[in-house]
């Protein structure tokens, strides 16, 4: 291999005070050669050249930098094969095949004759290009012979063919031959150069010399918050001093809609936003003034509070179309936020026809009786406004209208009652009842019956009374059905009474109207007298019986106890 370098120099400049500092002979320190690397990667055929650096190990700056020649690589080889038709047979040719470059040479090629082989005399190598040593090759499959002969060279022997370079033969080392201006950002150099004597070949060492600076100036339009100088020779501007106005911003607590924030500080100025005051006076670098500042992405993140978001409340109905019998109505749902009192939903919804519901259908009225048939009618909606709003004061049974002193009527729903006045007048029989409203009819119905003996109607009539005043109680019916009116005001019985229970009321009617038109016998000692002595007597035997036991008991306690 050999070795070119920066050899001795001398400087034959006027600007000596601009080059000296850097000379490299003026360095102290000893001197540190780095690794060599690759300046020019070395191919299969072809050599390379590595570089090193020479630096000075008291201030690291390159002194000069050397060159080395490197050998080709040669070929990286693998075994081959290939297959191939024989006049109709397969057959296989093997040899070595380079990873790197492709390069095939066959060490047995059964395939080609080689006839036509050609020899290639040694050529020595001179600086640029490389030599090579005799051999021969077959022109038509590539395989490598040994020189003027048949013989197969092996892959060892085919990657020594080509020869390395020979060293360059330089003359006296010239400059500097180039130089080059610092600028701002990039350092200044010079050059220095080497000739081949043979090839004409050119070698330069570059050395830097000249640090890279900028020329500063003061900024004449300089805002009234920062103070900066700039480079005359390039954009760029560097701050100085900071003249900032700082108030204090305070916390603002989020509300529904509405975001909050952190305290902060703010310039007047120039509207930046800072975690901490900078005082006027403070001298900070920029760095530090950089580091205080509250970027875009700071404030939203860490200092914006979100907004809380309303807090619904209860829904509240808007625009209400009431619904009769026949029609439905609708309304709209709201609902506020219970902290702002904004608007958060609105949805429409139906409301369903009203229906009518009575209480004291299937009344049975006894002809001479006193008292009053009670009759309620309630509103499925809004009932508290059936009688001012949709009751017309019309009654009728049996679709006659009555007069107002046949009937008592009364808010409580539509409390209505028939007076005994009124249903003495009827006939016995089934009939009807009516409730006319703005909107529908509510009908339920009713009997008479007649009376068979004086006693007996009184009795009922009392039992009547009884039975009238449990069933209006709390709209709750214990002998009379509920009905429920239908939009057409036709009757829509809920409940009807079974056949069993229609058959033993009746059963009970008749076995009390024979009770009563029976003729007494001469045994008239009062019943009831005769059950009340049997009860008395009953609850003296179960008496002693208990005395009894619990004696017995306490007697046997004591004889164990004295056995013990």
């Amino acid at each position: 291999h050999r070795i070119f370098i920066d050899y001795e120099f001398a400087i034959e400049t006027n600007d000596e005070e601009r080059f000296l500092d850097k000379d490299p002979y003026n360095h102290k320190g000893p001197e540190v050669k780095s690794d060599w690397t690759a300046d020019k990667t070395a191919l299969c055929m072809e050599g390379g050249i590595d570089k090193r650096n020479i630096t000075c190990g008291a201030c690291h700056e390159v002194i000069r930098t050397e060159y080395m020649d490197t050998s080709p690589a040669g070929h990286k080889w693998e075994d081959y094969s290939e297959t191939y038709d024989d006049n109709g047979a397969t057959k296989t040719k093997t040899g070595w095949k380079c990873k790197v470059c492709g390069l095939i040479i066959w060490g047995n090629n059964p395939e080609c004759e080689h006839e036509n082989i050609e020899d290639r005399l040694g050529i020595q190598s001179t600086c640029q290009s490389h030599g090579n040593k005799p051999y021969s090759i077959c022109k038509d499959c590539g395989t490598y012979f040994k020189y003027r002969t048949k013989e197969l060279m092996s892959k060892e022997e085919v990657n020594e063919i080509i020869l390395p370079l020979a060293a360059h033969t330089y003359t006296a080392v010239t400059g500097p031959s180039t130089i080059k201006k610092a600028t701002c950002t990039e350092d200044g150099y010079y050059t220095y150069s080497k000739k081949c004597n043979i090839c004409n070949f050119v070698e330069s060492t570059r050395t830097e010399i000249i640090p890279a600076h900028h020329n500063w100036a003061l900024d004449p339009n300089t805002n009234k918050c920062l103070i900066k100088l700039f480079c005359k020779d390039c954009p760029l501007e560097e701050v100085i001093d900071y003249n900032h106005s700082m108030v204090e911003v305070p916390y603002v607590a989020p509300s529904c809609v509405l975001d909050g924030h952190e305290s902060y500080y703010e310039c007047l100025k120039c509207g930046e936003r800072f975690k901490e005051n900078i005082d006027e006076d403070d001298e900070i670098t920029e760095e530090e003034h950089n580091s205080l500042k509250i970027t875009k992405e700071e404030f939203e993140s860490d200092y914006i509070i979100p907004a809380t978001g309303h807090k619904p409340g209860e829904a509240v109905m808007e625009n209400v179309i009431d619904p009769d019998c026949n029609t439905e109505g609708s309304y709209e749902e709201v609902i506020y936020c219970s902290v702002c009192d904004r608007e958060i939903s609105r949805e429409e919804k139906v409301l369903d026809k009203v229906t009518i519901s009575a209480t004291g259908d299937g009344q049975i009225w006894t002809l001479g009786d006193s008292g009053n048939l009670e009759f309620v009618f309630k509103r499925s909606y809004k009932d508290e406004d059936t009688f001012d709003e949709w009751f017309t004061g019309v009654v009728k049974v049996d679709g006659k209208k009555l007069a107002d002193s046949a009937y008592i009527a009364k808010k409580g729903s539509v409390d209505l009652k028939l007076k005994d006045s009124f249903l003495n007048t009827l006939t016995v029989g089934d009939h009807t009842v009516t409730v006319v409203f703005n909107d529908t009819e509510a009908k339920l119905s009713f009997k008479v019956v007649e009376a068979d003996k004086d006693d007996v109607s009184d009795d009922k009539s009392d039992d009547k009374s009884d039975d009238k005043n449990t069933s209006s109680e709390g709209d709750k019916t214990i002998d009379n059905n509920d009905k429920t009116i239908d939009n057409t005001g036709k009757d829509a019985k809920v409940e009807e009474p079974t056949g069993d229970k229609v058959e033993d009321k009746k059963e009970e009617t008749k076995e009390d109207k024979t009770d009563a038109g029976q003729a007494k016998t001469g045994d008239s000692t009062p019943l009831t007298l005769i059950i009340v002595i049997m009860a008395v007597s009953a609850v003296a035997l179960v008496v002693c019986f208990v005395l009894k036991a619990r004696k017995k008991k306490h007697s046997r306690e004591s004889e164990q106890s004295d056995k013990e």
